[in-house]
C-alpha cells in the first residue's frame, strides 16, 4: 500500500499582544496559546518560574477561541496560536505588535489512530470508509481543523468529500479535546498532528500516515 508523503507542514508563531504589560513591573505574564503547545509550555513555563522568579498564567484553548478571549479582556503578554493564519490575523487587527512575531517550532499533520491501529487505518482515503468514526477540530476556532479541511478539500473527490463528511462523528474545541477522542474511544480516528502520539503513548495514541497537500 502506497504511504502518504510527510509534506504538509504547518507553522506555530508566537507574537506578543497588544495588551502587554511590563512583567518587571508587575511580575506576572499573562499568555493566550494554542493547546497544540501544552505540554511543551507547561514545562517551558515551569523553567522559567524557576529561573526567573516570574510568575506565568497561561490560557489554553484554540487559537481562535484563546485570541477572542485575549480580545475580549483587553490584557496580555503573549499571543501562542498553532498556526500562521491565527497570527495574521492578529496582526491585521491589531491585537499583537507585528515587530514581535518569532517562528518557534513545526508542526506536522498526521492520522491519529487506537494503539495498535484496530481499525486497521492506513491511508486518508481509509477515513471514507463506511462506519468508521472520524472527529476533526472546530475549523472555525481550531487551527488543527482548518488544515484538516483543506486536506479534505485538497485530496477528495465530491464523492470522497460525501464519504468523509458522513463519518463525522464529533468536532473538537481544541487540539487536547482532538487528541482526547483518540485516547476516550470516541473516534476511530482524527486528522491532528503528529505530535499527538507523544501526548498518550501508554494508553491509546499513536500517530500513523502524515498528509499530503
Amino acid at each position: 500500500m502506497k504511504a502518504i508523503k510527510p509534506i504538509f507542514v504547518l507553522i506555530i508563531c508566537l507574537g506578543v499582544s497588544v495588551f502587554a504589560v511590563s512583567a518587571q513591573a508587575t511580575d506576572h505574564l499573562l499568555v493566550y496559546a494554542g493547546s497544540a503547545s501544552q505540554p511543551p509550555a507547561e514545562e517551558a513555563v515551569k523553567a522559567f518560574e524557576e529561573e526567573t522568579g516570574i510568575r506565568v498564567d497561561v490560557v489554553f484553548g484554540g487559537s481562535g477561541t484563546v485570541l477572542s478571549q485575549m480580545k475580549l479582556a483587553k490584557q496580555g503578554d503573549l499571543y501562542f496560536p498553532g498556526s500562521s493564519d491565527f497570527m495574521i490575523k492578529a496582526k491585521r487587527d491589531g491585537d499583537v505588535f507585528p515587530e514581535t512575531e518569532t517562528i518557534i517550532v513545526y508542526l506536522v499533520s498526521a492520522i491519529n489512530v487506537q494503539k495498535g491501529n484496530p481499525h486497521n487505518i492506513h491511508s486518508l482515503k481509509d477515513l471514507t470508509r463506511p462506519g468508521l468514526r472520524v472527529a476533526i477540530a472546530n475549523p472555525e476556532s481550531v487551527c488543527v481543523g482548518t488544515y484538516a479541511v483543506e486536506i479534505v478539500e485538497q485530496n477528495f473527490t465530491p464523492e470522497e468529500k460525501a464519504a468523509f463528511k458522513a463519518n463525522l462523528a464529533n468536532y473538537t474545541g481544541s487540539c487536547s479535546k482532538t487528541a482526547t477522542a483518540i485516547s476516550l474511544k470516541q473516534a476511530d480516528a482524527v486528522i491532528g498532528w503528529r505530535v499527538f502520539e507523544h501526548w498518550d503513548p501508554e494508553r491509546l495514541l499513536r500517530s500513523w500516515y502524515f498528509m499530503a497537500v
